[in-house]
């Protein structure tokens, strides 16, 4: 999707937080936006989960999640 060609480590580092700022950048109307920023984070939280379930799995009814909490 990004054009990204990470190894797999498993675990989070340097590189996996700048592929979740790069995707969250990309997706930003639906990431950051209803959050009131602008800026990516590198946390993979409500709004980005939701959004990398939905850009692999299109057909999933995922309705926003409550950003109160």
């Amino acid at each position: 999707e990004l054009g990204l060609n990470l190894p797999l480590t498993g675990f989070f580092g340097l590189l996996t937080e700048n592929a979740v700022k790069a995707f969250q950048l990309k997706y930003s109307e639906q990431i950051l936006a209803p959050w009131g920023i602008t800026q990516p984070t590198g946390y993979v939280y409500k709004t980005t989960q939701r959004w990398i379930n939905l850009s692999h799995c299109s057909s999933l009814n995922i309705p926003m999640p409550d950003l109160s909490n």
